[in-house]
């Protein structure tokens, strides 16, 4: 194609969408958004199976969703797993859930629908700013590389993106109406979004063009508006702290000490990669107010910055996620550059959009770095799971058990490995077996038949057939699986002979 030609197929795109209705660009844009992101930083989603496989519980793609899943049950019993308490007064999703009899699925859903709801507002508040939709797109992108948006996509039960909904909706929304929702909800989100406060506020003030200084009443009435609703939630977590009903960690110690050898390098990487590109923004605000002489508006976004990163490291381990709260900063940064006369703010765009696109993303944690990888590759990962993931792994921990004398764990390890592979005959055989020594004689025929007709020659199969079906009284049943026997497997059999003594027994039981 020629550049010319080129140039025309991309003004006729162009047309297209300034063709579109406003509503439909939304929703558009949203959605190209939610599934470029979506391929260039893929969930490794085939984790999710490990859900009802204890001992997957490990992985951080399904850790908190176990306890989560049960807090949906019980939304105010306490949470006894130490890594997960910190989840303990979240209970927003949990009650309204709990209470409206929604299904656990779309519980764990919902952190994927509040990312679709985030890119829309992203949209919406992009667009009224730029007047341009390809602009809009390329922003939308742009804001949803960050670790909010992997974060809610992958882990599961983590609410990320709702609570950047809160922060940005507390930002660019006019209302004060919206703002004081943001803060009465968001809390029982995520308590972070209490820790991020500093830099929304400052945020907004920069947003609506208002002095940031307390003789503008638009700004006294937003930080009224915010003490009143937060500070009763405040002094709610403070009680139950001081009365010691809140002793999760996040409460009592701090979670990153940088006094730790390697953790000042692991701190500062794992900022970098909770925005990436994005930061380009953050340093873009200040360096144009620094340009303007706006020195005091230039102090209040470095001590917001500073303060909202310190109270991070109080409350997070998981150190890319935990500056997700900066997003508005972020997009603050975006908005200033096409506010900007002569600035030129679509070949920025377009460069920071892509080289976050192409750029490495990882999830980083004080004790590991976890890639992301695009959908091609975590696609093809599927096959090739961690041990841990194999119906053969809870196949042998079944085994294990059984030999301890554990009949309900083993059980339950069979069951495990034959969710992950429903034609494993080696362990529908052995929770057959299983259930056949703890007086379960119906479930265990249903299970050694099972075995038995998915591998015609598991002999041991039939053997254990043959056993349950003379317990039962069935002797005809019982000689035909034993002659099966004997017509089919190998002379090394170790069961061959005690097949013909019990052929012989019941041939002349009365």
């Amino acid at each position: 194609m020629e550049e010319s030609d080129s140039r025309k197929w991309f003004a006729g795109i162009q047309r297209r969408i300034d063709s579109l209705p406003f509503s439909v660009f939304i929703v558009l844009s949203t959605a190209v958004a939610f599934l470029v992101i979506n391929y260039f930083f893929c969930p490794r989603y085939a984790f999710w199976q490990g859900l009802s496989l204890p001992a997957t519980w490990s992985y951080p793609e399904i850790n908190r969703a176990t306890d989560a899943v049960e807090q949906l049950k019980r939304p105010f019993e306490p949470i006894d797993n130490p890594t997960n308490d910190v989840i303990r007064w979240r209970l927003l999703f949990p009650v309204l859930c709990h209470y409206l009899g929604l299904p656990k699925e779309f519980y764990l859903a919902l952190p994927h629908i509040g990312c679709l709801i985030t890119l829309g507002w992203v949209a919406i508040v992009i667009y009224r700013e730029s007047s341009s939709r390809l602009v809009t797109i390329a922003a939308t992108i742009l804001l949803g590389t960050a670790s909010w948006f992997f974060i809610s996509m992958g882990w599961l039960s983590y609410f990320d993106s709702w609570c950047t909904l809160g922060l940005l909706i507390y930002s660019f929304h006019p209302s004060r109406f919206a703002l004081l929702i943001a803060c009465l909800l968001t809390p029982w989100i995520d308590e972070r979004f209490v820790v991020a406060l500093p830099i929304v506020f400052v945020v907004r003030g920069l947003y609506f063009d208002r002095p940031l200084w307390f003789t503008d009443k638009s700004l006294i009435y937003d930080a009224f508006t915010t003490t009143a609703v937060t500070l009763p939630w405040i002094a709610f977590r403070v009680y139950l702290i001081q009365t010691g009903s809140d002793q999760g960690p996040s409460a009592t110690t701090w979670q990153v000490s940088l006094d730790q050898p390697g953790m000042l390098v692991t701190t500062l990487w794992g900022w970098w990669n909770g925005l990436r590109m994005l930061w380009i923004y953050g340093i873009a605000i200040c360096v144009l107010r620094f340009v303007r002489n706006q020195y005091w508006t230039l102090a209040c976004l470095i001590a917001a910055t500073l303060l909202t990163l310190i109270l991070n490291l109080r409350f997070a381990c998981d150190l890319s996620r935990s500056v997700s709260n900066l997003i508005p900063l972020a997009m603050m940064g975006l908005i200033e550059t096409i506010r900007t006369p002569a600035f030129p703010y679509r070949q920025f765009l377009s460069c920071l959009c892509i080289l976050n696109l192409v750029l490495p993303a990882y999830h980083v944690i004080t004790i590991r770095t976890i890639p992301i990888f695009y959908f091609p590759y975590q696609r093809s990962l599927q096959y090739e799971l961690p041990f841990e993931f194999s119906a053969k792994y809870h196949n042998q921990r079944g085994v294990e058990a059984w030999m301890s004398n554990d009949g309900a764990t083993s059980i339950d390890l069979f069951s495990a490995a034959i969710r992950i592979d429903s034609k494993m005959s080696e362990a529908y055989l052995n929770r057959g077996v299983v259930r056949f020594a703890t007086g379960q004689l119906e479930e265990a025929e249903t299970d050694i038949r099972r075995a038995v007709e998915l591998t015609p020659d598991l002999y041991e199969g039939h053997f254990q057939l043959a056993q349950l079906l003379v317990k039962k009284g069935d002797s005809t049943g019982a000689i035909n699986s034993f002659q099966t026997i004997l017509r089919n497997s190998p002379p090394t059999f170790r069961r061959r002979d005690e097949s013909e003594k019990a052929i012989r027994y019941l041939s002349s039981a009365p």
